[in-house]
């Protein structure tokens, strides 16, 4: 009798066991579930494909006010988004970019229209946008948009533009958590709206894939 006893109290007690197992199990599924769905949610920002994109008014190196109504009404459009001027990585992707820059004012673009242009814009101030400029022979506009533009201190503010094409976010160097320019880049028609979207991009090379992508729009 007294072995029954102990059977039946040591297959309660494991019951339980698997019991408190299975819910933590369950717990800590859905623990994962929730960060896969808001990591989802954070990387799908600002307009996508098919989407218009939305409009600015910014400084480019020369001191002239572009907006993005300048922009638009002639061939597609390559806007892309850089986090600092002048860095290794900016550099590279800039001078890239003017490379190809013959070849694109030469396209007809989308429906016969005018030939592509490329813009760049970063959160530097307008000062280091046209040393950078001016530096490396920039023939394109790089425009600034700065955070103190948004009416804060620079560095805290939230660059107006950048965020809302929905490429400024949170980044991390060496454990350092910060805000910054998630490098994105734009095709966008005539009319503004997304017709080819890059995130996360890697520049060597980029420059390269995007005029192809806008060769093959004529």
């Amino acid at each position: 009798m007294k072995k029954k006893a102990s059977k039946k109290i040591l297959k309660k007690a494991a019951e339980k066991v698997g019991a408190r197992i299975s819910a933590r199990t369950v717990k800590a599924k859905a623990k994962v579930a929730v960060k896969l769905v808001v990591s989802a949610t954070v990387a799908v920002r600002g307009p996508g494909v098919g989407e218009r994109v939305p409009g600015f008014a910014l400084v480019d190196q020369s001191g002239k006010k572009v907006s993005l109504d300048d922009l638009l009404g002639g061939g597609p459009v390559v806007i892309y988004f850089y986090p600092k001027a002048d860095s290794s990585g900016c550099t590279a992707e800039t001078c890239e970019f003017d490379a190809g820059l013959a070849e694109l004012k030469g396209l007809k673009g989308l429906k016969g229209a005018g030939g592509a242009r490329v813009v760049g814009i970063s959160p530097d101030k307008a000062g280091l946008v046209a040393k950078f400029a001016t530096k490396h022979g920039v023939r394109f506009s790089l425009l600034s948009d700065e955070p103190s533009a948004s009416g804060g201190k620079a560095g805290k503010a939230t660059p107006l533009t950048i965020s809302a094409y929905g490429v400024w976010g949170e980044k991390s160097m060496y454990g350092n958590v910060y805000m910054g320019v998630l490098r994105t880049t734009f095709v966008i028609d005539g009319a503004g709206v997304v017709v080819r979207r890059w995130d996360n991009v890697k520049v060597p090379g980029h420059a390269a894939e995007v005029l192809a992508f806008v060769r093959g729009l004529v």
